[in-house]
């Protein structure tokens, strides 16, 4: 999850869905798209299905056991 939409090399809206933070207080989820990090070797790698959250506050959200499971998304 990121707040960041300019990040996000492609973006679809979405609209009537909520992630819930720890304290229980919903966020509503504007998009979902991909996202191309540059590592610092120069490679890109694209990281799919990341939601834009607009009331995420100077943080990012990404779960690394996730990233895990889907290797073969990873590219």
């Amino acid at each position: 999850m990121t707040s960041q939409q300019d990040w996000f090399h492609s973006y679809k809206p979405i609209s009537e869905e909520y992630v819930y933070m720890g304290d229980d207080h919903g966020l509503k989820i504007a998009g979902v798209g991909t996202i191309n990090l540059r590592m610092h070797d120069g490679t890109i790698r694209t990281i799919e299905d990341v939601r834009h959250v607009k009331g995420l506050i100077k943080k990012n959200y990404c779960q690394l056991d996730n990233l895990m499971s889907l290797d073969s998304r990873l590219k």
